[in-house]
């Protein structure tokens, strides 16, 4: 059985995305996540990108290159790169996740960590909790 590697980094929007373009973003990105056999999810928070990414390494070689090249973020830092003997998220070509954000939400929570490898949550949740506006974390 082939390994696969899972990535997860966080970047800067290089400008401010209305949700229309982070739509945009996702399409696109499970376009071609699709083409190069690219499975995982993406956060956007407070013009914040948090994102994990399985896929073979060549895949995972030629998408961060890609990246790299992308205006529309900055500041790319490589979180996690873990060989894996399974995809935690086999059947997301590349899911949106959104902070829960209702009233009295503990900070650092998203529908749907349940079933996240351990790991994960607590990069999720640590993304999260640092992409609160000031006026909540404080």
């Amino acid at each position: 059985m082939n390994r696969v590697l899972q990535l997860a980094y966080v970047s800067r929007a290089s400008s401010v995305l209305a949700p229309d373009d982070v739509f945009k973003i996702i399409e696109t990105s499970a376009r071609n996540n699709s083409r190069d056999d690219l499975t995982g999810f993406l956060i956007f928070a407070e013009n914040r990108f948090f994102q994990v990414v399985e896929g073979s390494r060549s895949a995972i070689d030629a998408l961060l290159s890609r990246l790299g090249e992308d205006t529309r973020h900055s500041q790319i830092e490589i979180l996690s790169q873990t060989e894996i003997a399974q995809r935690a998220f086999p059947n997301w070509r590349m899911k949106r996740l959104k902070p829960d954000t209702r009233i009295g939400a503990p900070i650092g929570e998203a529908p749907g960590l349940d079933h996240f490898p351990t790991h994960l949550k607590h990069l999720v949740r640590q993304f999260l909790a640092a992409s609160q506006p000031a006026s909540e974390a404080a």
